[in-house]
């Protein structure tokens, strides 16, 4: 493996400091460089989890910022305010004190949580399938987490779940293929999850890896870049 790497950049080009940011661009070429032609033999192994979003319909779900201003104190006030409204049956108040808990302390698992079960009281689906994606964001294996994911399957359209388990099976189909050494077909699966999920990495990475694997080491080279 080093004497592949030396092939690829000589320590030349890297022996200065100021050079450093030169070499970077070239990691992706390493990467082809030090894989062997064949599937069979390489070292590099394909990705197995394909992760688009914590669950289906997520892609989707209007998106908070995790990283604003927090005041935590406050948060619970107005949560705790939010828990006593819900009590009384007075979802308006309470989604609206956990509205303004959750602009306070986006990153508080529960507060996602409550503010997604009054939206969904309220009828407003969109905005419970936001705050429900946001709880599993925040603690996917979360005491809540199962109670959230059947509620998403009732509250995401038919139409977006099923997509999102059709490109799962398209993506087992390209693992399945690459483990039976069928790499062309592999390859047309991964471009698939890369055509129907451009921001998931792992299509990417995959496909590149079929590609190599067949000679096509150019269009390779551009899905690992």
């Amino acid at each position: 493996m080093v004497r592949q790497f030396s092939a690829c950049i000589s320590m030349d080009t890297i022996k200065h400091r100021s050079l450093v940011f030169m070499v970077l661009p070239t990691i992706a070429a390493v990467v082809l460089c030090v894989m062997p032609s064949t599937a069979s033999s390489q070292s590099l192994r394909p990705k197995r989890a394909l992760t688009v979003s914590v669950a289906p319909g997520c892609e989707a779900a209007p998106k908070r910022n995790l990283n604003g201003p927090r005041d935590n104190v406050e948060a619970r006030r107005l949560a705790a305010a939010g828990q006593e409204a819900a009590l009384v049956g007075d979802q308006t108040a309470a989604r609206d004190a956990y509205a303004k808990a959750a602009a306070l302390n986006p990153g508080d698992d529960r507060i996602a949580y409550d503010l997604g079960r009054a939206n969904e009281e309220l009828a407003d689906s969109l905005a419970a399938v936001g705050e429900y994606c946001r709880y599993l964001t925040l603690s996917p294996a979360g005491r809540e987490a199962t109670d959230v994911r059947s509620r998403l399957l009732r509250l995401v359209p038919k139409g977006a779940a099923q997509s999102a388990q059709e490109l799962l099976s398209t993506f087992r189909l390209g693992l399945f293929l690459y483990d039976s050494a069928k790499y062309d077909a592999a390859e047309r699966a991964f471009d698939e999850v890369v055509r129907k999920a451009p921001s998931a990495a792992e299509g990417y990475f995959n496909r590149g890896l079929m590609r190599a694997a067949i000679g096509r080491r150019a269009e390779s080279l551009k899905d690992f870049e």
